[in-house]
């Protein structure tokens, strides 16, 4: 980017943080406890920019993250204007909530995914084709966004389709604990007297919360063809698709390849790639796999101080940790940690349990390993398996 004189004073007021890494949150209008409502770099409140239901990017210091004791926050222009000059680079969490949507009418498939590519299309998450089952999978980090598009799709004056919406799914994803090396090889003989080979050994490593998938190469130059390192990357980054603990996605760690080894006749990119996906279940099994679960912040106001004990239960039976109780304007004000899962249709159930006396906001938090009770009927038995 050529930085211009209208540039140079917003990269001057954003410098003054250490940026390591980005992470992707979402502003919102109703909380006027609100720490960061104007941008870093070019000083708008976000609420000037009119579009406080975007997603807008916060930013921490190194010796800071990930526990997020301090944040700084900058709006989406700048970040991509000015991202190249600071060295920002985006962390953006995985989708914790999905639900697939599918036209009811043949003669309205085409529009429909028309309306959803345009309703997500400034999501960090656009809509998805599945393939296999031709609906549209549309995903999020909390029940709401959903909501939002399902009732858009069919209320909009301009789109207003008829569609089935599946009940919302909550995504689970593994991760690795510690550090572990997988040493593989990858032989096969065909009829012919021909062959394929590859040889690998890769180290993976955990990543905090948010980091994805890195991968690296730690070989030195001409160890191996270098046409064939693609394909280590490549066979890694599909066995992550479908986990070897649970059948869910991997995320959060770092696959470093320290040794490989190859034939002069018998080796390739794709024997390289399938050498990578036998590596990457062998490391993960080593590496002390974990199920993780979305973990939202909920926040719930009680008009009456009569209806208190009965919201306190239901979060309890919920698993919710109370994380602050406070009074505001005469109402009780109560913030809890707890599972996305054990949350679903929680805003409809609030309003029943309080005769519309207590209203909640929900934000997502952060992804946390799972508690796997045995007896808890509500949701766990689907945890373990990959739907």
């Amino acid at each position: 980017m050529t930085v211009g004189p209208e540039d140079q004073w917003r990269i001057d007021n954003a410098r003054h943080v250490r940026v390591w890494r980005l992470q992707f949150q979402r502003y919102t209008r109703w909380s006027e406890s609100w720490d960061h409502d104007h941008c870093a770099a070019c000083w708008a409140t976000f609420a000037e920019l009119d579009e406080p239901d975007v997603q807008h990017a916060g930013y921490a210091t190194r010796e800071d993250y990930p526990k997020g004791a301090r944040y700084d926050w900058v709006c989406v222009k700048c970040f991509n204007d000015l991202r190249e000059e600071m060295g920002w680079k985006a962390v953006i969490p995985p989708p914790a909530i999905e639900f697939a949507v599918s036209a009811k009418s043949p003669s309205d498939v085409d529009r429909l995914r028309a309306a959803l590519a345009q309703l997500t299309a400034d999501s960090l998450f656009p809509a998805e084709l599945d393939r296999e089952s031709e609906r549209t999978i549309v995903r999020g980090m909390q029940e709401a966004d959903l909501d939002v598009i399902a009732d858009r799709l069919k209320h909009k004056q301009d789109i207003g389709i008829d569609a089935d919406v599946t009940v919302p799914r909550v995504l689970y994803y593994e991760t690795i604990t510690h550090s572990a090396e997988a040493d593989y090889a990858h032989k096969k003989v065909f009829a012919s007297g021909s062959g394929e080979f590859a040889r690998v050994k890769i180290r993976f490593e955990p990543l905090p919360r948010g980091f994805g998938f890195e991968f690296e190469s730690g070989i030195p130059v001409g160890s191996v063809p270098e046409a064939c390192i693609p394909g280590v990357k490549k066979g890694l980054v599909d066995a992550l698709k479908v986990g070897a603990f649970s059948g869910h996605p991997v995320i959060d760690l770092k696959a470093t390849l320290v040794d490989a080894a190859y034939h002069d006749s018998d080796s390739s990119p794709r024997a390289f790639e399938m050498a990578a996906r036998g590596a990457a279940e062998e490391g993960i099994r080593k590496g002390g796999p974990v199920l993780l679960e979305p973990v939202i912040t909920v926040t719930v106001v009680v008009s009456l101080h009569d209806d208190l004990g009965a919201v306190l239960d239901d979060l309890a039976k919920r698993g919710a940790k109370i994380t602050e109780r406070s009074a505001h304007r005469g109402a009780d004000v109560i913030k809890a940690k707890v599972a996305l899962a054990s949350m679903l249709g929680y805003s409809r159930s609030l309003i029943s349990l309080s005769e519309g006396r207590a209203a909640c906001d929900v934000e997502f938090s952060h992804y946390a390993p799972a508690i796997l009770p045995g007896n808890d009927p509500r949701f766990r038995p689907a945890m373990g398996m990959h739907p």
